[in-house]
């Protein structure tokens, strides 16, 4: 843990907390961008596998994080909204067009 900067910790506790990328720049104040890139260099320096193994590496370091870091608390705006994992691109829905399929009749399996 001592190899993280603050703000990487931050990024862990917050990680271990269960939040989206989107929803930790949101608390963070900070682009998503730069969230991956924390998680990126937490997942190297601590030599993880995956955020995953990164969330519960937080999980279990809560206590020594939480008074390691100090960051926004959540606004009243926040705790009335859910958090909701948006995408990056949104694509109009697509009508298929009906198509008509034929009948398939298969022949009797001859046995020899």
């Amino acid at each position: 843990m001592d190899q993280l900067t603050k703000r990487e910790r931050e990024v862990l506790l917050l990680l271990a907390d269960g939040l989206t990328n989107q929803g930790l720049a949101n608390r963070l104040g900070i682009a998503q961008r730069t969230v991956r890139a924390h998680i990126f260099s937490i997942v190297r320096k601590l030599e993880l596998q995956s955020r995953t193994e990164a969330a519960l590496v937080g999980d279990r370091n809560r206590v020594r994080l939480a008074s390691d870091t100090t960051f926004p608390e959540a606004s009243p705006l926040d705790a009335a909204m859910p958090e909701v994992a948006m995408p990056d691109v949104v694509m109009p829905d697509v009508v298929m067009p009906e198509v008509a399929m034929p009948d398939v009749v298969m022949p009797d399996a001859v046995m020899p």
